[in-house]
């Protein structure tokens, strides 16, 4: 049987995403989908840090900055993608986000014209 990390808080944070699809629908760019549930955390009392930057160090002691979306009660981050389908780069990148912050758990959570919204978690096996 798999292991579900933070399961009720991430049921918590994909509902909340899904009432501001059923709001506001179809449409809109990322950073309005991420203003409105950003609003929802704030209702809800969930701590939340919206982009945060990390730092990443390449092999070659390049340090390069990216931003998170959200990070949840220092526990998962979310990363919120507006379009028709995930990519392997998606993944990637949240694996990334968390290996480098340390973390068990990541929902991508993609807001589609025909399916609504698609969550999928990224778990960091360590």
């Amino acid at each position: 049987m798999p292991t579900f990390y933070y399961e009720e808080l991430s049921e918590k944070v994909i509902g909340l995403m899904y009432d501001v699809y059923n709001a506001k629908g179809w449409g809109y760019r990322e950073k309005y989908y991420e203003d409105l549930l950003e609003d929802s955390f704030i209702e809800n009392k969930i701590k939340y840090v919206r982009q945060l930057t990390i730092k990443i160090t390449e092999k070659n002691g390049k340090i390069r900055r990216r931003k998170i979306d959200f990070l949840i009660e220092d526990k998962m981050i979310i990363e919120l993608k507006v379009g028709k389908t995930l990519t392997n780069e998606n993944f990637t990148q949240t694996l990334e986000y968390l290996k480098v912050m340390d973390l068990r758990l990541g929902l991508l959570l993609l807001v589609t014209p025909n399916r609504k919204v698609i969550p999928r978690r990224v778990v960091n096996e360590k």
